[in-house]
């Protein structure tokens, strides 16, 4: 447990009321053999109350999340939740290939919408449903390289961003990573709307350290 007195003073510096400005939370986790579970609440005057609870373990091979997320009707705010599931595995000699998916539902979020220029929306929020698949494989030809697959959509208005990413990280050689990306779907949408349309983007990077 612990408390936020972050709201107990002002931008100018002075002191609010604590009883107003007080917020608490606490957390407390149990693990029930294969699956560990936590459960979140936070509270606090003039604020929204919001309660979380997650899970995550291992079940036939896969490993399995899960996480719930609410704002309590309480001081005069409506109730609204998000929560998303998801599956993963690993499998190779030494585990080199990686395949995972996740589920998203957002209870605030659109059915569908045409968006504008001047739309203003929380990425990856904006739609009801969202649906993330992925895989990986590491030593694709030598060790130190490796390549990624994704593909992420709303479902809600249908629009998608996929990308391949190649990386290496080879003995002598400047450590790269290449990813290629096409944002696709119907125009004006949450995937579309930034380059006007579906579009391809290529992204280079390199670290050096000296």
């Amino acid at each position: 447990a612990f408390g936020d007195f972050s709201r107990t003073v002002d931008a100018l510096g002075r002191a609010e009321k604590l009883e107003d400005t007080f917020a608490g939370a606490g957390r407390f986790d149990i693990t029930l053999s294969p699956f560990n579970l936590g459960v979140n609440l936070a509270a606090g005057f003039n604020q929204p109350w919001r309660v979380g609870a997650t899970v995550a373990g291992s079940l036939l091979g896969f490993d399995l999340w899960g996480e719930y997320g609410a704002v309590l009707p309480v001081v005069s705010y409506d109730y609204s939740w998000a929560a998303s599931v998801g599956l993963g595995r690993s499998f190779g000699q030494d585990k080199e290939w990686d395949l995972r998916t996740e589920v998203f539902f957002n209870g605030r979020g659109q059915e569908d919408a045409e968006l504008t220029a001047k739309s203003s929306f929380a990425p990856y929020y904006l739609g009801k449903y969202y649906l993330y698949v992925a895989g990986s494989k590491q030593k694709l030809f030598a060790p130190g390289s490796s390549l990624s697959l994704s593909w992420l959509g709303n479902l809600s208005d249908l629009s998608w961003t996929a990308a391949a990413g190649l990386g290496l990280a080879l003995p002598a050689l400047i450590p790269l990573n290449i990813t290629v990306r096409y944002n696709g779907g119907p125009d004006k949408r949450e995937f579309t709307l930034r380059n006007g349309g579906p579009a391809w983007s290529l992204q280079v990077q390199t670290v050096l350290q000296l």
